[in-house]
């Protein structure tokens, strides 16, 4: 048994994919309401590329030193995280010449562009008895409480002098490290 087809008009070609002048009314509550979820999800979706690229920009240093760790490449975007070469060159407490020690009669000053021949960009200073005083480039006074740190990089400072002090007649001891 043969099955014969036979042959149908096409549809003319401005009647195909041609938009409705006007959506019928059952249809078009559905439409809208389509529209509106994909609408409120592309909304949703560019809010959340918007904090996640906050966070990546804040932790850049971080995803590079992880990179690093890992021997992976850089993310685009990414600055090279620093090496062990320019590590190699540091100072820490134990340079200066009352080693980490500072009361009210005897502050410490360190030049530390005239110690390392440079500015230092990173590095930390910790407080482990009392609050001193860090007074960077000669500006302004930052007070640092016992048990405080303070990351020079986090600040985005480039440290050519350093002055620390304290109020205290007793000897308070602090950490410090500038690379």
């Amino acid at each position: 048994m043969e099955t014969e087809f036979k042959p149908v008009e096409a549809p003319r070609r401005r009647d195909v994919g041609q938009p409705f002048e006007e959506i019928p009314l059952p249809e078009r509550r559905w439409y809208q309401w389509i529209h509106d979820v994909f609408s409120a999800l592309d909304e949703l979706g560019e809010a959340q590329l918007k904090a996640l690229n906050v966070i990546i920009r804040q932790n850049n240093i971080m995803i590079g030193l992880l990179s690093t760790i890992a021997g992976v490449p850089l993310p685009p975007g990414v600055p090279p995280v620093p090496t062990v070469e320019v590590f190699r060159n540091y100072m820490s407490e134990d340079q200066l010449d009352n080693k980490g020690v500072v009361n009210k009669a005897t502050p410490v000053d360190i030049e530390v562009y005239e110690i390392l021949g440079r500015n230092a960009k990173y590095g930390f200073i910790y407080s482990e008895t009392g609050t001193i005083i860090l007074k960077f480039n000669n500006g302004s006074p930052i007070p640092l409480k016992v048990a405080d740190f303070f990351d020079i990089h986090d600040q985005h400072l480039e440290v050519e002098k350093l002055r620390i002090e304290t109020e205290s007649v007793a000897d308070l001891t602090f950490r410090l490290l500038l690379v």
